[in-house]
């Protein structure tokens, strides 16, 4: 089958009258068609199905976090947009994008503080990826010699992630994301010893994704560590 009639085909499941199924069955099925659209390039359509899970259960704290993390994608394909050949007006366009999907994290951040109050260790966690998701913008828009950029906003909002994390990361032991994230902080601020460290440990827990792996390994080999980068 193309990808047209694939997308043909999860559009009508979707809108399929579900009157039969529980909430669980219900849900299952829209996450898996979310991930389904996902795969054919259609976050909107995701979102959609992603945002209805959480219109059903809006006090489950890990439909607001999937939902997080599916906006949070998207704005990260924006930013990647955002390179020096790009003109003006299409800066100017990534940016507003950009500054919408803020938005759209910002809420859900927000519905995570209102289920656990203050001081939350998801409402943290989701603070401290919001301030990455800026971070990493800001910082594409000071390679790019975009005004907008400042050099000292952007190491603020990482030692703010950074804190965040280090508050959340006791009490999310298995959470690989966490030290992915503190080692793109540190490699930022230019601790090259403790983002090697914090990479090491993503790696040792079973991430060996892109985002942990190609800041990893450069790292190692800067330092010489040539053994360790053979083993990876």
């Amino acid at each position: 089958e193309d990808k047209s009639t694939v997308f043909e085909e999860i559009q009508r499941l979707s809108e399929e009258n579900l009157d039969s199924f529980d909430v669980s069955e219900k849900i299952r099925l829209w996450q898996a068609l979310g991930r389904s659209f996902l795969r054919l390039g259609a976050p909107e359509q995701a979102r959609d199905l992603w945002a209805r899970a959480v219109a059903l259960t809006p006090f489950n704290l890990t439909h607001q976090r999937d939902l997080f993390d599916l906006e949070r994608a998207v704005d990260h394909q924006w930013s990647a947009q955002l390179t020096p050949a790009v003109a003006a007006d299409e800066a100017q366009r990534i940016t507003a994008e950009h500054n919408k999907q803020m938005a759209n994290l910002r809420k859900i951040v927000n519905n995570i503080r209102a289920i656990e109050g203050p001081g939350g260790v998801n409402g943290n966690l989701t603070e401290a990826f919001l301030l990455l998701s800026e971070v990493d913008f800001r910082k594409r828009q000071l390679s790019n010699d975009r005004a907008a950029a400042n050099e000292d906003d952007i190491k603020q909002k990482a030692l703010d992630a950074r804190r965040l994390l280090i508050e959340v990361e006791p009490k999310m032991p298995r959470h690989a994301q966490i030290p992915n994230a503190l080692g793109t902080i540190e490699q930022l601020l230019g601790n090259d010893d403790a983002a090697i460290s914090h990479f090491l440990r993503a790696f040792n827990m079973g991430d060996m994704s892109p985002s942990t792996v190609n800041q990893l390994v450069p790292l190692l080999a800067k330092h010489h560590r040539n053994e360790e980068v053979s083993a990876i």
